[in-house]
Protein backbone atom coordinates (compact mmCIF):
# COMPACT_ATOMS: atom_id res chain seq x y z
CA UNK A 1 0.00 0.00 0.00
CA UNK A 2 2.21 2.93 -1.09
CA UNK A 3 1.56 6.68 -0.22
CA UNK A 4 1.00 6.29 3.63
CA UNK A 5 1.25 9.60 5.14
CA UNK A 6 2.68 10.22 8.44
CA UNK A 7 0.50 12.66 10.26
CA UNK A 8 -0.54 13.67 13.62
CA UNK A 9 -4.13 12.65 14.65
CA UNK A 10 -7.07 14.75 14.33
CA UNK A 11 -8.48 16.43 17.20
CA UNK A 12 -9.72 14.92 19.81
CA UNK A 13 -13.59 13.42 18.92
CA UNK A 14 -12.87 14.65 14.80
CA UNK A 15 -13.35 10.48 13.78
CA UNK A 16 -15.50 9.83 16.52
CA UNK A 17 -12.97 8.18 18.78
CA UNK A 18 -12.97 10.74 21.56
CA UNK A 19 -8.90 10.49 21.40
CA UNK A 20 -9.17 7.22 23.06
CA UNK A 21 -6.25 4.60 22.11
CA UNK A 22 -8.98 1.81 22.36
CA UNK A 23 -12.43 3.12 21.41
CA UNK A 24 -12.02 3.29 17.79
CA UNK A 25 -10.97 0.36 16.54
CA UNK A 26 -13.01 -1.60 18.64
CA UNK A 27 -16.60 0.36 18.42
CA UNK A 28 -16.34 -0.62 14.87
CA UNK A 29 -14.66 -3.50 14.45
CA UNK A 30 -16.69 -5.31 17.68
CA UNK A 31 -19.68 -3.07 18.01
CA UNK A 32 -19.98 -0.95 15.06
CA UNK A 33 -21.58 2.31 15.66
CA UNK A 34 -24.51 1.83 13.44
CA UNK A 35 -26.19 -0.68 15.90
CA UNK A 36 -27.71 1.35 18.57
CA UNK A 37 -28.00 -1.90 20.82
CA UNK A 38 -24.10 -2.29 21.08
CA UNK A 39 -22.74 1.30 20.59
CA UNK A 40 -21.17 2.58 24.00
CA UNK A 41 -24.25 3.42 25.96
CA UNK A 42 -24.12 5.68 29.38
CA UNK A 43 -24.74 3.44 32.47
CA UNK A 44 -25.26 4.50 36.31
CA UNK A 45 -22.09 3.62 38.46
CA UNK A 46 -22.78 0.28 41.05
CA UNK A 47 -23.98 2.64 44.78
CA UNK A 48 -25.19 5.51 43.78
CA UNK A 49 -28.44 6.90 44.40
CA UNK A 50 -30.43 6.31 40.98
CA UNK A 51 -31.14 9.44 40.05
CA UNK A 52 -29.30 10.17 37.33
CA UNK A 53 -26.65 8.92 34.65
CA UNK A 54 -22.81 8.75 36.18
CA UNK A 55 -19.76 10.11 33.94
CA UNK A 56 -18.70 8.27 31.20
CA UNK A 57 -16.02 5.90 32.57
CA UNK A 58 -12.56 6.90 31.62
CA UNK A 59 -10.92 5.31 29.08
CA UNK A 60 -8.19 2.84 29.06
CA UNK A 61 -5.14 5.78 29.32
CA UNK A 62 -6.55 6.51 32.59
CA UNK A 63 -5.94 8.98 35.03
CA UNK A 64 -3.41 10.67 33.05
CA UNK A 65 -5.64 11.51 30.12
CA UNK A 66 -8.65 12.91 31.97
CA UNK A 67 -10.07 14.46 29.06
CA UNK A 68 -10.71 11.31 27.23
CA UNK A 69 -13.83 9.06 28.26
CA UNK A 70 -15.93 6.20 27.07
CA UNK A 71 -19.36 5.18 27.33
CA UNK A 72 -19.50 1.12 28.87
CA UNK A 73 -20.67 -1.24 26.27
CA UNK A 74 -23.58 -2.96 27.61
CA UNK A 75 -27.21 -4.01 25.95
CA UNK A 76 -29.86 -1.18 26.84
CA UNK A 77 -32.00 -4.22 27.43
CA UNK A 78 -29.42 -4.58 30.86
CA UNK A 79 -29.66 -1.07 31.64
CA UNK A 80 -31.56 0.41 34.72
CA UNK A 81 -34.02 2.92 32.45
CA UNK A 82 -32.54 6.37 32.17
CA UNK A 83 -34.77 7.92 35.91
CA UNK A 84 -35.84 5.59 37.43
CA UNK A 85 -34.21 4.16 41.14
CA UNK A 86 -33.74 0.55 41.52
CA UNK A 87 -34.98 -0.66 44.62
CA UNK A 88 -32.56 -2.35 46.92
CA UNK A 89 -33.30 -5.85 47.68
CA UNK A 90 -33.80 -6.97 51.10
CA UNK A 91 -30.76 -7.31 53.21
CA UNK A 92 -29.07 -10.31 52.81
CA UNK A 93 -29.10 -12.78 55.77
CA UNK A 94 -26.30 -12.34 58.88
CA UNK A 95 -23.66 -14.49 57.75
CA UNK A 96 -22.94 -17.69 59.95
CA UNK A 97 -20.92 -19.66 57.93
CA UNK A 98 -16.99 -19.80 59.00
CA UNK A 99 -15.69 -18.93 55.49
CA UNK A 100 -17.08 -17.94 52.21
CA UNK A 101 -16.65 -18.28 48.64
CA UNK A 102 -17.01 -15.49 45.64
CA UNK A 103 -16.33 -16.10 41.97
CA UNK A 104 -16.21 -13.66 39.27
CA UNK A 105 -16.27 -15.36 35.93
CA UNK A 106 -18.89 -15.53 33.48
CA UNK A 107 -21.35 -18.19 32.16
CA UNK A 108 -22.19 -19.54 35.66
CA UNK A 109 -25.39 -22.14 36.23
CA UNK A 110 -26.86 -21.20 39.66
CA UNK A 111 -29.04 -24.10 39.84
CA UNK A 112 -26.57 -26.78 39.33
CA UNK A 113 -26.28 -29.62 41.52
CA UNK A 114 -22.66 -29.40 42.58
CA UNK A 115 -23.53 -26.24 43.82
CA UNK A 116 -26.16 -27.03 46.98
CA UNK A 117 -25.42 -27.61 50.71
CA UNK A 118 -26.15 -30.25 52.56
CA UNK A 119 -30.04 -30.04 52.94
CA UNK A 120 -29.99 -29.67 48.81
CA UNK A 121 -30.30 -26.23 48.87
CA UNK A 122 -28.59 -23.43 46.70
CA UNK A 123 -25.49 -22.37 48.49
CA UNK A 124 -25.23 -19.55 46.12
CA UNK A 125 -27.00 -16.81 48.41
CA UNK A 126 -26.78 -13.59 45.45
CA UNK A 127 -25.69 -13.59 41.94
CA UNK A 128 -25.45 -10.82 39.79
CA UNK A 129 -26.24 -11.44 35.92
CA UNK A 130 -24.50 -8.57 34.80
CA UNK A 131 -25.91 -8.78 30.73
CA UNK A 132 -29.00 -10.06 31.90
CA UNK A 133 -31.70 -8.10 31.21
CA UNK A 134 -33.03 -5.62 33.58
CA UNK A 135 -36.11 -6.49 35.62
CA UNK A 136 -38.09 -3.55 37.26
CA UNK A 137 -38.05 -4.61 40.95
CA UNK A 138 -35.08 -6.64 41.33
CA UNK A 139 -32.75 -5.67 43.47
CA UNK A 140 -30.57 -2.38 42.86
CA UNK A 141 -27.74 -2.89 40.16
CA UNK A 142 -26.76 -0.21 37.91
CA UNK A 143 -27.37 -2.93 34.89
CA UNK A 144 -28.23 -6.72 34.38
CA UNK A 145 -30.02 -8.34 37.46
CA UNK A 146 -29.56 -9.76 40.96
CA UNK A 147 -31.33 -12.82 42.29
CA UNK A 148 -31.20 -14.23 45.40
CA UNK A 149 -31.21 -18.01 46.97
CA UNK A 150 -34.64 -18.12 47.43
CA UNK A 151 -35.31 -16.94 43.23
CA UNK A 152 -32.87 -20.13 42.40
CA UNK A 153 -34.41 -22.44 44.41
CA UNK A 154 -37.79 -21.96 43.65
CA UNK A 155 -36.67 -21.58 39.51
CA UNK A 156 -36.36 -25.24 39.43
CA UNK A 157 -39.98 -26.01 41.20
CA UNK A 158 -41.47 -27.64 37.98
CA UNK A 159 -39.19 -26.79 35.38
CA UNK A 160 -35.92 -28.43 33.73
CA UNK A 161 -32.73 -26.87 34.29
CA UNK A 162 -32.61 -25.28 31.15
CA UNK A 163 -36.27 -23.55 32.07
CA UNK A 164 -34.94 -22.69 34.88
CA UNK A 165 -32.12 -20.63 33.45
CA UNK A 166 -34.19 -19.19 31.18
CA UNK A 167 -36.68 -18.27 33.89
CA UNK A 168 -33.95 -16.68 35.98
CA UNK A 169 -32.38 -14.85 33.61
CA UNK A 170 -29.08 -16.64 32.46
CA UNK A 171 -29.61 -17.40 29.15
CA UNK A 172 -31.77 -16.13 26.18
CA UNK A 173 -31.98 -17.74 22.71
CA UNK A 174 -35.31 -15.65 21.96
CA UNK A 175 -33.63 -12.16 22.46
CA UNK A 176 -30.62 -11.33 20.04
CA UNK A 177 -28.82 -8.91 23.22
CA UNK A 178 -28.71 -11.41 25.66
CA UNK A 179 -26.29 -13.79 27.21
CA UNK A 180 -25.96 -17.41 26.19
CA UNK A 181 -23.06 -18.83 27.80
CA UNK A 182 -24.82 -21.66 30.02
CA UNK A 183 -26.67 -22.65 26.57
CA UNK A 184 -23.40 -23.61 25.70
CA UNK A 185 -21.66 -27.03 25.99
CA UNK A 186 -18.48 -24.77 27.46
CA UNK A 187 -19.82 -22.77 30.68
CA UNK A 188 -16.22 -21.44 31.58
CA UNK A 189 -17.53 -20.09 34.95
CA UNK A 190 -19.58 -22.95 35.85
CA UNK A 191 -16.18 -25.11 35.77
CA UNK A 192 -14.36 -22.85 37.56
CA UNK A 193 -17.30 -23.16 40.32
CA UNK A 194 -16.58 -26.45 40.34
CA UNK A 195 -13.61 -26.42 41.07
CA UNK A 196 -12.62 -23.93 43.30
CA UNK A 197 -15.99 -25.27 45.62
CA UNK A 198 -18.01 -27.51 44.21
CA UNK A 199 -19.23 -30.87 45.74
CA UNK A 200 -20.40 -34.32 44.40
CA UNK A 201 -21.48 -37.50 46.72
CA UNK A 202 -18.94 -39.51 47.45
CA UNK A 203 -16.29 -36.15 47.40
CA UNK A 204 -13.91 -36.35 50.98
CA UNK A 205 -14.24 -32.44 51.32
CA UNK A 206 -17.82 -32.52 49.85
CA UNK A 207 -19.56 -32.14 53.45
CA UNK A 208 -17.31 -29.27 54.68
CA UNK A 209 -17.49 -27.59 51.35
CA UNK A 210 -21.19 -27.22 51.47
CA UNK A 211 -20.62 -25.09 54.29
CA UNK A 212 -19.06 -22.15 52.78
CA UNK A 213 -22.08 -20.02 51.03
CA UNK A 214 -21.28 -18.47 47.72
CA UNK A 215 -21.69 -15.08 45.93
CA UNK A 216 -21.23 -15.39 42.22
CA UNK A 217 -21.30 -12.68 39.41
CA UNK A 218 -21.21 -13.68 36.08
CA UNK A 219 -19.28 -10.97 33.96
CA UNK A 220 -20.40 -10.68 30.39
CA UNK A 221 -20.07 -12.21 27.78
CA UNK A 222 -16.51 -11.93 24.95
CA UNK A 223 -19.16 -9.53 22.74
CA UNK A 224 -19.30 -7.30 25.42
CA UNK A 225 -16.14 -7.51 27.15
CA UNK A 226 -14.00 -8.03 23.95
CA UNK A 227 -11.63 -11.49 23.26
CA UNK A 228 -8.86 -9.40 25.05
CA UNK A 229 -10.69 -8.28 28.10
CA UNK A 230 -9.98 -4.75 27.59
CA UNK A 231 -13.21 -4.02 28.54
CA UNK A 232 -12.67 -6.11 31.51
CA UNK A 233 -11.63 -3.72 34.59
CA UNK A 234 -15.20 -1.66 34.84
CA UNK A 235 -16.92 -4.93 35.24
CA UNK A 236 -14.81 -6.18 37.99
CA UNK A 237 -14.64 -3.07 39.64
CA UNK A 238 -18.45 -2.98 40.04
CA UNK A 239 -18.09 -6.60 40.72
CA UNK A 240 -15.49 -5.94 43.91
CA UNK A 241 -18.03 -3.37 44.82
CA UNK A 242 -21.15 -5.35 44.75
CA UNK A 243 -19.18 -8.15 46.63
CA UNK A 244 -18.48 -5.64 49.13
CA UNK A 245 -21.96 -4.51 49.90
CA UNK A 246 -23.27 -7.99 50.43
CA UNK A 247 -20.52 -9.38 52.70
CA UNK A 248 -21.16 -5.79 54.73
CA UNK A 249 -25.13 -6.59 54.94
CA UNK A 250 -23.96 -10.24 56.31
CA UNK A 251 -21.29 -9.51 58.53
CA UNK A 252 -20.88 -5.80 59.10
CA UNK A 253 -17.05 -4.92 59.84
CA UNK A 254 -16.20 -8.41 61.17
CA UNK A 255 -15.59 -10.34 57.77
CA UNK A 256 -14.84 -14.31 58.18
CA UNK A 257 -12.35 -15.73 56.11
CA UNK A 258 -13.42 -14.47 51.67
CA UNK A 259 -11.15 -16.68 49.40
CA UNK A 260 -12.22 -14.50 45.71
CA UNK A 261 -11.31 -16.51 42.39
CA UNK A 262 -11.53 -14.15 39.23
CA UNK A 263 -10.21 -16.67 36.48
CA UNK A 264 -9.60 -13.19 34.17
CA UNK A 265 -6.64 -11.24 32.59
CA UNK A 266 -4.49 -9.66 30.26
CA UNK A 267 -1.73 -10.46 27.66
CA UNK A 268 -0.87 -6.56 27.85
CA UNK A 269 -0.84 -3.83 30.05
CA UNK A 270 2.00 -2.03 32.81
CA UNK A 271 2.79 -5.30 34.59
CA UNK A 272 3.98 -3.04 37.36
CA UNK A 273 0.98 -2.62 39.47
CA UNK A 274 -0.03 0.95 38.03
CA UNK A 275 -3.26 -0.43 35.77
CA UNK A 276 -6.35 0.24 37.27
CA UNK A 277 -7.60 -2.96 38.40
CA UNK A 278 -4.51 -3.82 39.93
CA UNK A 279 -4.50 -0.27 42.02
CA UNK A 280 -8.48 -1.38 42.62
CA UNK A 281 -7.50 -5.12 43.70
CA UNK A 282 -4.96 -3.73 45.96
CA UNK A 283 -7.00 -1.30 47.84
CA UNK A 284 -9.76 -4.12 48.33
CA UNK A 285 -7.27 -6.62 49.78
CA UNK A 286 -6.11 -3.56 52.17
CA UNK A 287 -9.04 -2.50 53.60
CA UNK A 288 -10.06 -6.27 53.57
CA UNK A 289 -7.29 -8.50 55.05
CA UNK A 290 -9.28 -11.47 55.30
CA UNK A 291 -10.16 -11.64 51.79
CA UNK A 292 -7.36 -13.62 49.69
CA UNK A 293 -7.89 -13.23 45.71
CA UNK A 294 -6.21 -15.57 43.13
CA UNK A 295 -6.02 -14.90 39.61
CA UNK A 296 -3.82 -16.84 36.89
CA UNK A 297 -0.67 -16.71 35.28
CA UNK A 298 -1.98 -16.82 31.99
CA UNK A 299 -1.72 -19.17 29.10
CA UNK A 300 0.92 -17.09 26.75
CA UNK A 301 3.69 -18.69 27.78
CA UNK A 302 4.36 -20.31 24.13
CA UNK A 303 2.36 -17.42 22.28
CA UNK A 304 5.34 -15.53 20.56
CA UNK A 305 3.78 -12.70 21.66
CA UNK A 306 6.12 -10.62 24.19
CA UNK A 307 9.78 -9.19 23.56
CA UNK A 308 12.24 -7.01 25.14
CA UNK A 309 13.62 -4.10 23.32
CA UNK A 310 17.05 -2.38 24.17
CA UNK A 311 17.28 1.04 22.36
CA UNK A 312 20.32 0.95 19.68
CA UNK A 313 22.72 -1.96 18.85
CA UNK A 314 20.89 -5.09 17.73
CA UNK A 315 17.95 -5.33 20.13
CA UNK A 316 16.10 -2.13 19.22
CA UNK A 317 13.70 -3.83 16.35
CA UNK A 318 11.51 -7.06 16.10
CA UNK A 319 9.59 -8.04 13.60
CA UNK A 320 5.34 -8.78 13.23
CA UNK A 321 3.71 -10.54 12.08
CA UNK A 322 -0.22 -8.81 10.62
CA UNK A 323 -1.98 -11.89 8.95
CA UNK A 324 -3.30 -10.75 5.57
CA UNK A 325 -7.18 -11.14 4.99
CA UNK A 326 -7.82 -10.42 8.69
CA UNK A 327 -11.12 -8.64 9.54
CA UNK A 328 -9.84 -8.19 13.10
CA UNK A 329 -7.72 -5.00 14.01
CA UNK A 330 -4.45 -5.69 15.50
CA UNK A 331 -2.87 -4.22 19.17
CA UNK A 332 0.52 -4.27 20.53
CA UNK A 333 1.46 -2.11 23.64
CA UNK A 334 5.10 -0.82 24.32
CA UNK A 335 6.52 0.09 27.73
CA UNK A 336 9.51 2.06 27.59
CA UNK A 337 11.59 2.39 30.43
CA UNK A 338 14.39 5.21 30.84
CA UNK A 339 14.33 8.85 30.48
CA UNK A 340 15.56 9.20 27.10
CA UNK A 341 13.79 12.37 25.00
CA UNK A 342 15.87 11.15 22.30
CA UNK A 343 14.33 7.73 21.40
CA UNK A 344 11.44 7.49 19.31
CA UNK A 345 9.27 4.43 18.88
CA UNK A 346 8.87 3.47 15.48
CA UNK A 347 6.60 1.82 13.36
CA UNK A 348 7.39 0.70 9.96
CA UNK A 349 4.76 -1.18 7.05
CA UNK A 350 5.73 -3.95 4.64
CA UNK A 351 5.78 -1.47 2.50
CA UNK A 352 7.91 0.28 4.18
CA UNK A 353 5.92 3.35 5.16
CA UNK A 354 7.55 4.61 8.66
CA UNK A 355 4.73 6.17 11.43
CA UNK A 356 7.10 7.60 14.16
CA UNK A 357 6.02 8.51 17.88
CA UNK A 358 9.30 10.76 19.00
CA UNK A 359 10.81 11.82 22.79
CA UNK A 360 9.77 8.90 24.31
CA UNK A 361 9.98 9.32 28.58
CA UNK A 362 10.07 13.08 27.66
CA UNK A 363 7.63 16.19 28.48
CA UNK A 364 4.16 15.01 27.35
CA UNK A 365 1.28 14.15 26.97
CA UNK A 366 2.15 13.19 23.80
CA UNK A 367 -0.49 13.67 20.89
CA UNK A 368 -1.15 10.80 18.87
CA UNK A 369 0.09 9.88 15.44
CA UNK A 370 -0.87 8.20 12.69
CA UNK A 371 -0.38 6.47 8.82
CA UNK A 372 -3.16 7.44 6.75
CA UNK A 373 -3.72 5.80 3.24
CA UNK A 374 -4.46 8.67 -0.16
CA UNK A 375 -8.31 8.72 1.09
CA UNK A 376 -7.17 9.89 4.37
CA UNK A 377 -8.43 6.65 5.98
CA UNK A 378 -6.14 5.77 9.18
CA UNK A 379 -4.41 2.62 8.46
CA UNK A 380 -2.41 2.56 11.88
CA UNK A 381 -2.20 4.78 14.98
CA UNK A 382 0.18 4.83 18.01
CA UNK A 383 -1.16 6.38 21.45
CA UNK A 384 0.23 7.53 24.43
CA UNK A 385 -1.29 5.47 27.72
CA UNK A 386 0.73 7.85 30.20
CA UNK A 387 3.23 6.69 32.42
CA UNK A 388 3.02 3.81 34.73
CA UNK A 389 4.48 3.44 38.05
CA UNK A 390 7.12 5.48 37.64
CA UNK A 391 7.60 8.69 36.03
CA UNK A 392 10.62 6.92 33.85
CA UNK A 393 7.80 4.20 32.66
CA UNK A 394 5.45 4.94 29.80
CA UNK A 395 3.19 3.41 27.35
CA UNK A 396 2.34 3.88 24.25
CA UNK A 397 -0.51 1.71 22.15
CA UNK A 398 -0.02 0.50 18.49
CA UNK A 399 -3.22 0.18 16.35
CA UNK A 400 -3.41 -1.16 12.82
CA UNK A 401 -6.36 -1.65 11.04
CA UNK A 402 -7.81 -5.08 9.68
CA UNK A 403 -6.31 -5.76 6.72
CA UNK A 404 -9.63 -7.22 5.36
CA UNK A 405 -11.84 -4.03 4.18
CA UNK A 406 -15.37 -5.16 5.85
CA UNK A 407 -17.02 -1.87 4.61
CA UNK A 408 -17.45 0.66 2.40
CA UNK A 409 -15.25 3.41 3.37
CA UNK A 410 -13.49 1.55 5.78
CA UNK A 411 -9.90 1.06 6.28
CA UNK A 412 -7.37 -1.68 4.95
CA UNK A 413 -4.31 -2.43 6.21
CA UNK A 414 -1.31 -4.14 4.71
CA UNK A 415 -0.83 -7.58 5.85
CA UNK A 416 2.69 -9.30 6.50
CA UNK A 417 5.47 -7.85 8.38
CA UNK A 418 5.34 -5.08 9.78
CA UNK A 419 8.29 -3.81 12.39
CA UNK A 420 8.61 -2.50 15.75
CA UNK A 421 11.38 -0.52 16.84
CA UNK A 422 13.30 2.02 19.59
CA UNK A 423 15.30 4.63 17.75
CA UNK A 424 17.86 6.80 18.94
CA UNK A 425 20.40 7.29 21.44
CA UNK A 426 19.79 7.00 25.04
CA UNK A 427 19.61 4.39 27.52
CA UNK A 428 16.17 2.77 27.29
CA UNK A 429 14.59 -0.44 27.43
CA UNK A 430 10.95 -1.64 26.02
CA UNK A 431 8.53 -4.51 27.24
CA UNK A 432 6.47 -5.26 24.16
CA UNK A 433 3.04 -7.56 24.30
CA UNK A 434 0.60 -8.24 21.39
CA UNK A 435 -2.81 -8.24 22.45
CA UNK A 436 -5.58 -9.68 20.38
CA UNK A 437 -9.09 -8.98 19.68
CA UNK A 438 -10.03 -12.00 17.89
CA UNK A 439 -12.86 -14.48 19.14
CA UNK A 440 -11.63 -17.11 21.46
CA UNK A 441 -13.62 -19.59 20.02
CA UNK A 442 -11.91 -20.43 15.89
CA UNK A 443 -14.23 -19.76 12.86
CA UNK A 444 -13.94 -18.94 9.33
CA UNK A 445 -13.40 -15.46 10.10
CA UNK A 446 -11.43 -15.64 13.42
CA UNK A 447 -8.08 -15.03 10.71
CA UNK A 448 -4.77 -16.49 12.83
CA UNK A 449 -3.23 -14.07 15.58
CA UNK A 450 -0.37 -11.97 15.11
CA UNK A 451 2.93 -13.30 16.11
CA UNK A 452 6.41 -11.75 16.65
CA UNK A 453 9.63 -12.85 14.75
CA UNK A 454 13.35 -12.40 14.94
CA UNK A 455 14.59 -9.99 11.93
CA UNK A 456 17.89 -10.52 9.54
CA UNK A 457 20.62 -8.68 11.79
CA UNK A 458 18.79 -8.46 15.28
CA UNK A 459 19.18 -10.23 18.33
CA UNK A 460 15.80 -9.32 19.82
CA UNK A 461 13.20 -12.54 19.70
CA UNK A 462 9.96 -13.70 21.05
CA UNK A 463 10.61 -14.61 24.97
CA UNK A 464 8.38 -16.36 27.49
CA UNK A 465 9.65 -14.53 30.12
CA UNK A 466 7.90 -11.49 31.04
CA UNK A 467 3.97 -13.01 29.22
CA UNK A 468 2.13 -13.12 32.88
CA UNK A 469 -1.20 -11.47 33.21
CA UNK A 470 -0.95 -8.15 33.44
CA UNK A 471 -3.72 -7.98 36.13
CA UNK A 472 -2.90 -9.19 39.07
CA UNK A 473 1.55 -7.76 38.83
CA UNK A 474 0.78 -5.63 42.11
CA UNK A 475 -2.03 -6.21 42.97
CA UNK A 476 -1.79 -8.50 45.88
CA UNK A 477 -3.87 -11.27 44.44
CA UNK A 478 -1.83 -14.59 44.19
CA UNK A 479 -0.79 -14.93 41.01
CA UNK A 480 -1.01 -19.13 40.14
CA UNK A 481 0.94 -21.09 36.97
CA UNK A 482 -0.09 -24.15 36.10
CA UNK A 483 2.04 -27.37 37.53
CA UNK A 484 2.24 -30.50 35.87
CA UNK A 485 1.52 -33.80 38.41
CA UNK A 486 3.17 -36.39 36.73
CA UNK A 487 6.85 -34.51 36.45
CA UNK A 488 6.95 -31.72 38.87
CA UNK A 489 7.07 -29.01 36.31
CA UNK A 490 5.26 -25.98 35.30
CA UNK A 491 3.99 -26.62 31.46
CA UNK A 492 5.11 -24.92 28.99
CA UNK A 493 2.27 -22.95 27.95
CA UNK A 494 1.61 -21.18 31.36
CA UNK A 495 3.05 -17.74 31.57
CA UNK A 496 6.14 -16.60 33.44
CA UNK A 497 6.81 -13.76 35.31
CA UNK A 498 10.46 -12.09 34.73
CA UNK A 499 12.93 -10.91 37.47
CA UNK A 500 15.05 -8.92 35.27
CA UNK A 501 12.60 -6.64 34.23
CA UNK A 502 12.18 -3.32 35.00
CA UNK A 503 10.36 -3.46 37.05
CA UNK A 504 10.77 -6.73 38.06
CA UNK A 505 7.19 -8.88 37.03
CA UNK A 506 6.76 -12.05 39.92
CA UNK A 507 6.44 -15.54 38.83
CA UNK A 508 2.87 -17.16 39.85
CA UNK A 509 3.14 -19.72 42.62
CA UNK A 510 2.58 -23.43 40.75
CA UNK A 511 -0.39 -25.52 41.46
CA UNK A 512 -1.38 -28.88 39.86
CA UNK A 513 -3.55 -28.07 36.97
CA UNK A 514 -2.51 -31.00 34.54
CA UNK A 515 -1.48 -34.45 34.80
CA UNK A 516 0.56 -35.63 32.44
CA UNK A 517 1.57 -34.94 28.99
CA UNK A 518 -0.59 -37.85 28.24
CA UNK A 519 -4.18 -36.68 30.56
CA UNK A 520 -3.59 -33.21 30.50
CA UNK A 521 -6.99 -32.16 31.60
CA UNK A 522 -8.65 -31.29 34.87
CA UNK A 523 -12.23 -33.28 35.20
CA UNK A 524 -14.54 -30.67 36.57
CA UNK A 525 -18.45 -29.98 36.20
CA UNK A 526 -20.26 -29.49 32.76
CA UNK A 527 -22.41 -27.41 31.89
CA UNK A 528 -25.56 -28.71 33.07
CA UNK A 529 -26.06 -31.20 36.28
CA UNK A 530 -25.27 -34.86 36.11
CA UNK A 531 -22.68 -33.81 32.94
CA UNK A 532 -18.59 -33.30 32.93
CA UNK A 533 -16.19 -31.23 31.12
CA UNK A 534 -12.44 -31.74 30.51
CA UNK A 535 -10.89 -28.55 31.02
CA UNK A 536 -7.37 -26.93 30.81
CA UNK A 537 -5.68 -23.95 31.23
CA UNK A 538 -4.24 -21.48 34.44
CA UNK A 539 -8.09 -20.85 35.01
CA UNK A 540 -8.57 -23.91 36.26
CA UNK A 541 -5.10 -24.72 38.30
CA UNK A 542 -6.23 -20.88 39.59
CA UNK A 543 -9.75 -22.33 41.02
CA UNK A 544 -8.18 -24.95 42.49
CA UNK A 545 -6.02 -23.13 44.26
CA UNK A 546 -8.44 -21.06 45.62
CA UNK A 547 -10.40 -24.38 46.52
CA UNK A 548 -7.42 -24.98 48.76
CA UNK A 549 -7.50 -22.07 50.51
CA UNK A 550 -11.32 -22.20 51.33
CA UNK A 551 -10.51 -25.68 52.85
CA UNK A 552 -8.03 -24.14 54.97
CA UNK A 553 -10.10 -21.43 56.09
CA UNK A 554 -12.93 -24.01 56.40
CA UNK A 555 -11.08 -25.98 59.25
CA UNK A 556 -9.02 -23.56 61.22
CA UNK A 557 -9.61 -22.99 64.82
Amino acid sequence: MPGLVAQPMAAPDAQGDEGSAYVHWWRQVEFNAASPEAAGIGFLTFGQDGTGPAPRFAAHPGPNHPGHRRTLPIWKSALLPTGSVGRLADPLAKLTAPAVLVVIDGDINPVHDRFRDGAGKPRILAHWLMEAAYQPGSSRVPFGREIRRAEIETATVGRTEDEALRHLGCHSLSDAFAPRGTAQLSAHGTHVLDLAGGTRTGDHDAALLRTAPVLAVSLPSNRLLSASGVFLEVFVDQALTWVEQRLDEMAGNDWPPVVINLSYGLAAGPKDGSGHLSRRILAFLTRHPSVQIFMPAGNDGLGEGHAMLVAGGDHGKIGWIVSPSDPYSSHAEVWVNGNAPAISLVLTSPDGDRLEMPGLAGAGPHRPVELVSGGGKPVARIYPLGHGITENRHGYLICVAPTRRYGAGLPAAPGGIWTIALSGAGDATAALHLQSERPLTPNSLAGHPGRLVQLSGQLAKPQRDGTLNALPVGSGAQIIDCLRASDGKVVGWSARGDRLAVPPIPDGFAVRGERSPARPNLLAAGYRSGSTALVEGTSFACAAAARTALMVALTAP
